[in-house]
């Protein structure tokens, strides 16, 4: 019996279930999942649109800074070059005047070198002026002597 009342049950259980129609049941199924699809749809569409803003933004900051870059590096490169040419420049010039000082050294040495043979020229020839003043006037003192030893002489010369 308790047989017969379980194959009942399950009878009343199909006979209920049946009542359904499984067309019915799949196009909700469907609808069901086509809604859900669609919500996600909408979610990954907002995200995607956010993302795609985002990396838009990202892109064009990106951009801006290269560009920013670039045109410093330009200006960089000018001032560079700029300089580089002021360098070169100064670099010729401190060349013409080491050129130039070295010509002037030589013409102050050569010059000195006269100085000093023109100098010990001068200290010789001073020297034996000293010597000959010297002398002159020892022969003056003695000649002054002398005139008192000597007959014709005459008072009124001096030397």
């Amino acid at each position: 019996m308790a047989i017969l009342f379980a194959l009942l049950g399950a009878a009343l259980c199909a006979s209920t279930q049946q009542s359904v129609n499984p067309m019915e049941k799949v196009t909700e199924l469907l609808t069901k999942l086509q809604k859900e699809v669609e919500e996600e749809g909408k979610a990954e569409a907002a995200a995607y649109d956010k993302y795609a803003c985002f990396c838009k933004e990202q892109v064009d900051n990106k951009q801006y800074a290269i560009e920013k870059f670039i045109e410093q590096e330009n200006v960089l490169e000018g001032k560079i070059a700029k300089k580089s040419a002021t360098q070169a420049k100064l670099d010729s010039e401190i060349s013409d005047h080491n050129i130039e000082k070295a010509s002037l050294e030589g013409i102050a040495e050569t010059k000195q070198e006269t100085r000093d043979t023109e100098y010990a020229a001068y200290q010789t020839h001073d020297e034996l002026l000293t010597k000959a003043i010297g002398a002159l006037g020892n022969a003056i003192e003695s000649l002054q002597a002398s005139k008192k030893d000597m007959k014709d002489s005459k008072d009124g010369y001096t030397f």
